[in-house]
């Protein structure tokens, strides 16, 4: 995969992720079978949507071998299970955040047909953009996904980086930052912030095709 050219010093257990992430490309080429099969247009969208939320048991389940199985290379047992699972799952959001957003606002992205004639998605050009029928569903689909999904991911993104400073300031917090270390890992301190940025930035960019 395009990850292993990388030359980057991941930390754990994102690396133990990293080295598993082939797993999401094998449940996305699943779900591109599986919609070879005779379904409509919104349950196909359905399981795209599912996809990655479907790899947060994956991660579960890499951290906690890493703590628990004595075959494991990266075993440790004084690791703790939440904080890695929240790093590891807040890693794979921001790798794929603009994935994920383009998903989930593509029922939006409509084309114009010859001659004034209607609109379809561009995605599945046999359903017309008119907010019925198929439409509806996917839109509904796509709404449902961005508040589980998007929309928790951006508000953690930006209560911790407005809380950063009260909680460096505060031992007893720091731990909770660590959760939160895929954020702040790449930058200085004094550019914490800029983790935020990039996530507004991707966020910009995805709204771009809906808006033209």
């Amino acid at each position: 995969s395009v990850f292993d050219n990388l030359s980057f010093d991941w930390f754990e257990p994102v690396k133990s992720i990293i080295t598993a992430v082939g797993a999401i490309s094998v449940m996305l080429q699943f779900a591109r079978a599986f919609c070879m099969f005779n379904l409509d247009s919104p349950t196909k969208f359905v399981i795209y949507q599912l996809v990655l939320p479907l790899s947060i048991p994956w991660c579960c389940v890499v951290v906690l071998a890493k703590k628990y199985c004595p075959f494991t290379v990266y075993r440790n047992s004084k690791t703790h299970v939440i904080t890695e699972v929240t790093t590891a799952v807040g890693s794979l959001m921001g790798m794929f955040f603009i994935t994920i957003l383009m998903s989930c606002l593509s029922p939006f992205v409509c084309f114009n047909h010859p001659g004034d004639a209607g609109s379809s998605v561009r995605q599945f050009p046999e359903i017309l953009c008119d907010f019925q029928g198929h439409h509806l569903r996917i839109v509904g689909t796509a709404i449902t996904s961005l508040l589980l999904v998007p929309v928790p991911f951006l508000a953690n993104a930006c209560l911790v980086t407005y809380q950063y400073s009260k909680m460096m300031a505060l031992e007893a917090r720091r731990s909770i930052l660590h959760k939160y270390r895929f954020l702040f890992f790449r930058f200085h301190p004094q550019a914490y912030f800029y983790g935020l940025v990039l996530i507004f930035r991707s966020l910009l960019v995805c709204f771009v095709p809906v808006v033209i």
